[in-house]
C-alpha cells in the first residue's frame, strides 16, 4: 500500500480538485492498546489505488456516522495537513447508498488466519494446532460467530497457516514512536503464506484475514480494513493485526474481528478517555467479566444488541421500536433464549435521528455470558456522532468508572428515569427467558446526563 506524501497532499489541497473534493473509498482501522483508549486510522483509496491518509478526528467531526461510511465511496473536502495523522478533513459526503449490513458480502465465507514470525524473533507463542482449535475449520470460534450473527456466518472452510517467516526483522515493520507499518505487515505476511492459501476462496471470496505475529507491534492490536492486492485482485480486505496479547486470550481476537466486520467500540458514560470500561459488550472490554477456560484463556462474551443490530444480525421481528409517547410493555428475551423480542429501541421524535436508547437483557445462564456481573436489563444510549457510539447507561450520580455496579444493572423491581420523570423504564419481573419491562414515555430528555 502506497501512501501519498505530504507534498502531494498539499498540491491536492491547493488545486481545483481539492476545492471540489477528492473522491475515493473510505477504509477504517481501529487500534486497541491495553488499558488505554482507542486509536483510529482512516484511508481514502483513490481511483489510481493510491492511498491518502486522513486525520481521523477531523473526519469524525465532519460526519454524523463515521462507521456507516466505512467501505463506501465518499467525497472528502480537504482542509490542510495535520502532522502525524494525515490530511485534515473539512467535510465528507457519501456517494453511494448505505449497505444495511456492514457484513454484507462477508458472511457465509471463511476466514484465513496466518501465523507470521519476524525474521529476528524465534518465539511461537501458540502452536498452530492450538490456533486451529480456536479459529480453524473445526474451531469453536465458528460456533461463537454463528450465534452472534443468527447463523449468517460459516467458518467450516476456515484455514490456519504457519508459522511462516517474514522476510525482515521486526524493526522493518515497527519503528520506535511510530505506528507499525500495517501495510508491510499485511503484504509480507500474506506473501509468505500465499502458496498455501486461496485468498479468493475459489472466486467466492473470504470474510477476512487474521494476522497473528510472534512479538509486539506498536501500541496496539488492530482491526478493520486495508486496500491491497492479493492473487491479482486489488480491493479492500477485512483484516486484523494481532500481537501476542491479542490472541493469547481469544476474547481479544474476537474483539479485533468485530472491528474487521465493521463494528466500532462501545463505552460507558463516565466521560473519561478509557474505552474499555463497559463489560456488557465485546466491543468495549472483551476480557473483563469474561469466562475463563483453562486451555484457551478468556473467551468472548456476546456483542451488545446494538452492535448486532448495526450489522443487520437481529431479525426485524425481534426488534421493537418506540417512536411516539405512550406506555408500553415488552417481554425482552436474552440472546438465544427464545424467538421473541430481544431488542427495544427508543427513538423519540424530540431526539436527533443519530441518537436513541437500546434496551436488552443479558443472562448469566448463557454460557457465553456466565461471568457477567448479573442477569439484568441493560440500557445503552447510542449516538452515532461519538467515537464510541454506544454508552451503557448508569443511573448513579456520579457515574461509575467501570460499569459493573448497581447503577447499570436493572433487575426486577428496578427503574430508570430521567430527572423530570418524562421517561421511566420499570423492570416488572424476571422471566425464564428474560425480563418483562414497562416503558412510560412522555418526553424523554437525557441531555443533562449525556452532555448534548
Amino acid at each position: 500500500m502506497n501512501r501519498i506524501g505530504a507534498n502531494l497532499a498539499m498540491l491536492l489541497m491547493a488545486g481545483s480538485a481539492a476545492a471540489a473534493g477528492v473522491e475515493g473509498e473510505l477504509v477504517l482501522r481501529w487500534g486497541d492498546e491495553v488499558q488505554q483508549g482507542e486509536r483510529l486510522q482512516a484511508d481514502l483509496v483513490l481511483a489510481s489505488h493510491s492511498v491518502l491518509a486522513l486525520d481521523a478526528d477531523s473526519l469524525r467531526a465532519a460526519t454524523d456516522d463515521l462507521v456507516d461510511l466505512d467501505g463506501r465511496r465518499v467525497r472528502v473536502q480537504l482542509d490542510g495537513l495535520k502532522s502525524g495523522a494525515g490530511q485534515a478533513v473539512a467535510a465528507v459526503a457519501a456517494l453511494d447508498a448505505p449497505a444495511r449490513s456492514k457484513s454484507a458480502g462477508r458472511v457465509d465465507r471463511p476466514w484465513v488466519t496466518l501465523l507470521c514470525k519476524f525474521a529476528d524473533v524465534a518465539a511461537e507463542p501458540r502452536s498452530r494446532a492450538h490456533i486451529e482449535a480456536v479459529i480453524g475449520a473445526q474451531g469453536w470460534m465458528g460456533d461463537y460467530w454463528a450465534e452472534q450473527s443468527g447463523g449468517r456466518t460459516d467458518f467450516s472452510a476456515n484455514q490456519v497457516v504457519g508459522w511462516v517467516a517474514l522476510p525482515h526483522a521486526r524493526s522493518h515493520y515497527v519503528q520506535p514512536g511510530q505506528y507499525a507499518r500495517l501495510d508491510r505487515l499485511f503484504n509480507d505476511c500474506t506473501a509468505a503464506a500465499a502458496a498455501e492459501v486461496d485468498f479468493l476462496a475459489g472466486g467466492a471470496g473470504i470474510a477476512g484475514i487474521n494476522l497473528l505475529f510472534n512479538a509486539a507491534l506498536d501500541c496496539c492490536a488492530w482491526g478493520g480494513g486495508i486496500h491491497a492486492t492479493l492473487q491479482g485482485v486489488t480491493q479492500r480486505w477485512a483484516a486484523t493485526w494481532n500481537p501476542p496479547f491479542a490472541y493469547l486470550d481469544p476474547a481479544a481476537l474476537a474483539h479485533e474481528m468485530g472491528h474487521a466486520y465493521g463494528l466500532p467500540h462501545a463505552n460507558t458514560s463516565d466521560g473519561d478517555n478509557q474505552t474499555y470500561d463497559n463489560p456488557w459488550d465485546l466491543m468495549s472490554d472483551p476480557i473483563g467479566h469474561a469466562v475463563r477456560d483453562h486451555v484457551f484463556g478468556r473467551l468472548p462474551k456476546r456483542l451488545g444488541a446494538h452492535q448486532r443490530a448495526r450489522l443487520g444480525w437481529i431479525e426485524p421481528a425481534r426488534l421493537a421500536r418506540v417512536e411516539v409517547d405512550g406506555r408500553y410493555r415488552f417481554r425482552i428475551e436474552a440472546p438465544g433464549a427464545g424467538d421473541g423480542i430481544e431488542l427495544v429501541e427508543l427513538r423519540h421524535p424530540d431526539w436527533p435521528a443519530e441518537r436513541w436508547l437500546s434496551i436488552e437483557t443479558r443472562d448469566r445462564n448463557d454460557p457465553q455470558d456466565a461471568a457477567l456481573p448479573a442477569t439484568a436489563v441493560i440500557v445503552h444510549e447510542v449516538d452515532t456522532r461519538r467515537s464510541q457510539p454506544a454508552w451503557v447507561v448508569d443511573s448513579n450520580d456520579p457515574v461509575a468508572d467501570y460499569s459493573n455496579t448497581a447503577g447499570s444493572i436493572f433487575g426486577a423491581g428496578r427503574e430508570l428515569r430521567d430527572a423530570g420523570g418524562e421517561f421511566v423504564l420499570r423492570v416488572l419481573q424476571r422471566l425464564d427467558s428474560g425480563f418483562e419491562v414497562e416503558l412510560n414515555v412522555t418526553r424523554p430528555i437525557f441531555a443533562s446526563r449525556f452532555g448534548e
